[in-house]
């Protein structure tokens, strides 16, 4: 595991603020577990799963065709985006931050998270009893589930299983760019879960830009340490 780099204090929490609007909105779209009592401190042993490798593009032609990506590469290039962005948002909440190898999460059996009566996620959570790192395990492990780079959707065409069997019409002109996250903070020592959410960045896409991209990918990213901040019982 490596130690993650710092961004500009700046950027992190102009990113905050723009999160408080992105992932309001109707719906329970997280939950806080009972045990959850105290959030990461900044110094704290944190380490990072994801999310390069539960990464997904959809409508990758238009992506291609927008930025100027070679289509046979476009998928591989957004995904490392995300990785690398992922990496240096959440490296300056967690000044200790690490990464777990993602084979490990092979190693994890499924399981499916209930948000509400009708919100459901799925991941891979490390085995019960089973204390994740090695000689000097981190205290928390932030579980990225899923990652999805797309245009046009909805959280709830996904997750919310009283919807997720209507198949959303795919439009032809993109009017908007999404990333939809799910994640899980892990409590390592005590191997259970203890906050989980579904995260959804959306914007308008008249002349998107890279930047763009990158500016909501960092938001999704930032979405983690603000809403576990707020999400302790």
């Amino acid at each position: 595991m490596k130690p993650g780099k710092r961004i500009s204090a700046f950027v992190v929490v102009a990113c905050l603020a723009a999160v408080i609007a992105a992932c309001s909105g109707g719906g329970n779209w997280h939950a806080s577990w009972p045990s959850y009592r105290t959030p990461p401190a900044k110094a704290d042993a944190v380490a990072l799963l994801g999310p390069g490798d539960v990464f997904t593009l959809m409508r990758a032609k238009w992506y291609s065709n927008k930025f100027g990506v070679p289509e046979d590469s476009t998928y591989a290039y957004f995904g490392r985006l995300a990785d690398s962005v992922f990496r240096q948002t959440l490296s300056h909440s967690y000044t200790n931050l690490a990464y777990l190898d993602e084979t490990l999460r092979k190693t994890f059996p499924e399981e499916t998270q209930k948000l509400d009566d009708r919100i459901f996620i799925k991941g891979h959570f490390p085995e019960q009893g089973e204390v994740v790192g090695g000689e000097h395990p981190p205290k928390f492990i932030i579980l990225i589930h899923e990652l999805t780079l797309g245009a046009d959707l909805d959280r709830k065409t996904f997750f919310d299983y009283s919807l997720t069997q209507n198949e959303a019409p795919q439009k032809k002109a993109v009017e908007n760019i999404t990333v939809i996250m799910t994640f899980t903070l892990w409590d390592n020592l005590r191997q259970r879960p203890l906050y989980s959410s579904v995260v959804e960045v959306s914007e308008p896409a008249k002349q998107p830009t890279l930047d763009q991209v990158k500016g909501m990918l960092r938001k999704a990213a930032a979405a983690i340490p603000y809403e576990l901040s707020k999400g302790a019982n």
